[in-house]
């Protein structure tokens, strides 16, 4: 289900650069980041812009910046490696 809410803008057009120091440990960190961007890095090596809306104690789901436009996804919070 989508949330209301799309992105004010496009994400960054910056890159960050990967961050070992930023791993996910905590979960409920991202609570912190809901309704701002995000860059995330998966254990699967993609990585991509995020605006997280939702979260809870296994998903976090919110739009993700894909060929120019905003798409709804979620995933699960263990997939994430590392964010900025």
């Amino acid at each position: 289900m989508k949330e209301r809410g799309y992105p004010p803008s496009p994400p960054p057009k910056a890159l960050p650069s990967y961050c070992s120091d930023l791993k996910m440990t905590d979960p409920s960190v991202l609570k912190n980041y809901l309704n701002t961007y995000m860059y995330v890095w998966l254990h699967t090596r993609q990585c991509f812009w995020f605006f997280p809306k939702r979260l809870d104690e296994r998903w976090v789901a919110g739009y993700v910046w894909s060929f120019g436009e905003w798409v709804w996804k979620q995933f699960e919070i263990k997939w994430i490696d590392s964010f900025y």
